[in-house]
């Protein structure tokens, strides 16, 4: 996920990564109409949950279930990419959207 959070008052913008690593803002609605003009702090995450072996939980197959079986418990939230990105206090990336279309590229330290 990406997220564009206004330094100042405004509208928080965000998206979905692709496997490629792209991604298309959405502000108003979901039709990706991007971040509106102004500076940002730029939050980025990419997670899973693992079970307590360690395995990856997905949710989506278990949208299938058994309404009346046992819920599964919460599992444990893993940080694919360094966390500090996730947080407003700790995200070194910032930028400014001008009007038209915009482009940036991210180097995320490991």
């Amino acid at each position: 996920m990406v997220i564009f959070k206004p330094k100042m008052e405004g509208k928080t913008a965000s998206g979905i990564t692709l496997a490629n690593g792209s991604f298309q803002l959405f502000t108003l609605n979901a039709d990706r109409d991007g971040a509106l003009e102004g500076e940002y702090v730029v939050l980025i995450s990419k997670t899973i949950e693992v079970d307590e072996k360690g395995n990856e939980i997905d949710y989506d197959s278990m949208q299938n279930l058994d309404p009346l079986a046992p819920l599964q418990k919460p599992g444990k939230t893993v940080f694919l990419i360094p966390e500090k990105y996730a947080a407003v206090d700790s995200s070194e990336l910032s930028v400014t959207v001008q009007r038209g279309k915009n482009h940036f590229d991210f180097s995320l330290e490991r």
